[in-house]
């Protein structure tokens, strides 16, 4: 692993009770546990999404004040949410602008949007990520739910960011799309950016992260690294059986 890029300590909200970990340049740190256990309540803490009541996050060891997800934005990291349809897309408004959404102020002046520069966004992401539309203009609602997903990942690969939490981002999609996202994630760690994933798919985690940790009820129950994991020793210290 490269250096350390995020680390939380003691972190306490009304989910969680003293979580600590770190996650380093080029690593896929994967969150398991049953649900419940607080893995999506870990990555929106830390998101300004939910309130910290006590401890604290350093991003390339200087402390940081993350109060609401555009400050956690400002501090180079992007949340790709568990649900999608809610919290990653506006479904009634086109997907051009769900895709450009977090990169308007770099495309407007004076107010007004720089068309042409959106589109040279959109269409570039959307041939990264092979998103079949009709038209940029449609509604996102009318896409798959696999491209729908592809979307709210075009949004914030947008920003570049140095740090990305994936929650549950293979869930609902077909396997090719799933391949397609994981290949893309892969090549996120190749670029040396930091990243977490939370999946309840154990197969998913194992093949995926250089090591896991297991939360049970708001708790960190253990760490594994990649060449120890099995899914016997996730179970065991999902339900608290160590």
């Amino acid at each position: 692993n490269g250096r350390e890029v995020l680390k939380v300590n003691n972190i306490c909200t009304k989910k969680l009770k003293d979580v600590s970990f770190s996650v380093h340049e080029g690593e896929i740190l994967g969150l398991a546990g049953l649900v419940g256990a607080g893995r999506s309540e870990v990555v929106r803490a830390i998101f300004g999404a939910d309130q910290i009541e006590q401890g604290e996050i350093l991003i390339n060891g200087s402390r940081v004040s993350i109060k609401s997800p555009k400050s956690a934005i400002l501090h180079s990291i992007s949340l790709i949410p568990e649900d999608r349809k809610n919290e990653g897309l506006h479904l009634s408004l086109p997907i051009s602008f769900n895709i450009s959404l977090v990169k308007l102020k770099q495309l407007s002046r004076a107010f007004i949007v720089n068309k042409k520069k959106e589109l040279n966004l959109v269409n570039s992401y959307k041939d990264v990520l092979s998103i079949k539309l009709a038209s940029v203009s449609k509604n996102v609602s009318s896409l798959s739910g696999g491209n729908q997903q592809k979307v709210v990942i075009s949004k914030w690969l947008s920003t570049d960011s140095a740090i990305y939490f994936f929650d549950e981002p293979t869930r609902g999609i077909d396997i090719a799309t799933k391949k397609e996202i994981y290949d893309l994630m892969d090549e996120l760690r190749k670029k040396n950016k930091a990243i977490i994933m939370i999946s309840s798919e154990m197969v998913e985690l194992i093949g995926m992260c250089n090591r896991i940790i297991v939360m049970h009820e708001g708790r960190i129950t253990k760490e594994i690294p990649h060449s120890k994991v099995s899914q016997e020793l996730i179970l065991e210290a999902a339900s608290c059986q160590m």
